[in-house]
């Protein structure tokens, strides 16, 4: 699978029934598959980390191969994944993708298929990571969520709309261990 997939130009069902945003197949691992996305105007928007076993299929994306020409016409094909993305446990992955973006977007799309979590790792556990989140008006939550690895369906990093966060709301307050909700 690793061979075919890797590479591909795909939109991903998942069997929870979301479609993945549009991108190109970087990595798949064991837990997870790595995407490189596409926003709407057919460029490089960060990378979407979706569990391997919630993929139903991976196809060709509506538009065909224009986002390819585009990325190769602006110099960004092919996309490739960052370095040493560990796709084979959770935790690893959330750890990397925190040292190259300053947040985090997860989803639990199990729990709620239209909601993400956005915000920054704070304190990390062997099943579970606390989150330092951030609001759609780029305030600092006064609170730390936790989250269970296993809960965690697909995770979002380097994407336009959590670098604009990121730069607005600034880095976060404190941490303090006894503000977990």
């Amino acid at each position: 699978m690793r061979r075919r997939v890797a590479g591909r130009c795909a939109s991903a069902d998942s069997f929870l029934g979301r479609l993945c945003s549009p991108g190109y197949v970087v990595g798949v691992g064991r837990k997870w598959t790595l995407l490189a996305s596409i926003a709407e105007d057919l460029a490089l928007d960060g990378y979407v980390a979706l569990r391997t076993r919630d993929i139903a299929r991976v196809g060709a994306p509506v538009g065909g191969d224009v986002s390819t020409r585009v990325l190769a016409a602006r110099q960004q094909w092919p996309p490739s994944a960052p370095k040493s993305v560990p796709l084979d446990r959770t935790g690893a992955l959330l750890r990397r993708f925190a040292d190259v973006a300053p947040l985090l977007s997860l989803y639990t799309e199990t729990d709620d298929p239209d909601e993400c979590f956005v915000g920054k790792p704070v304190r990390w556990a062997d099943t579970e990571v606390c989150l330092r989140e951030i609001s759609p008006a780029a305030r600092w939550e006064d609170t730390v969520s936790v989250w269970r690895y296993r809960e965690i369906t697909r995770v979002e990093v380097g994407d336009g709309y959590a670098a604009a966060l990121a730069e607005v709301g600034g880095e976060p307050p404190p941490y303090a261990p006894d503000a977990e909700r």
